[in-house]
């Protein structure tokens, strides 16, 4: 299947992201070269993939909080916090935490979650 070839063109993994067929979509979801609005437009397309879409590194914000906090790095949580307008004291909570969490620890805990237990807010 090409969408699972290794090392797509990211014009070809865009076709291939909205593909009709579930698979397709799914494998080409999961290239390194899909950008935020390919897997955007993957999920909107296909909305059973939203899971799989919130874990890979350039989740668009808004998928960003169903991954699971183990998982999110820097960059990612600060794309959450600017989807939700994280002030200063939340994101310095919000990364405290993170940073506490380890592949061990809790990894079903999302994004959002942690989000809402520490600033009572929905994301």
């Amino acid at each position: 299947m090409v969408a699972a070839m290794y090392d797509l063109p990211e014009d070809l993994v865009a076709i291939l992201a909205v593909d009709d067929v579930l698979e397709v979509a799914s494998a080409a979801a999961g290239q390194w070269t899909a950008t935020a609005e390919i897997l955007a437009a993957a999920a909107a397309k296909h909305p059973e993939l939203t899971a799989q879409i919130s874990l890979h590194d350039n989740a668009p914000a808004h998928l960003l909080r169903l991954k699971p906090i183990a998982y999110a790095d820097k960059a990612q949580l600060d794309r959450f916090y600017d989807s939700v307008d994280a002030d200063a004291d939340a994101r310095t909570k919000m990364s405290e935490v993170a940073r506490e969490f380890d592949f061990s620890h809790n990894i079903s805990e999302s994004v959002e979650q942690v989000w809402t237990r520490l600033t009572g807010r929905n994301a």
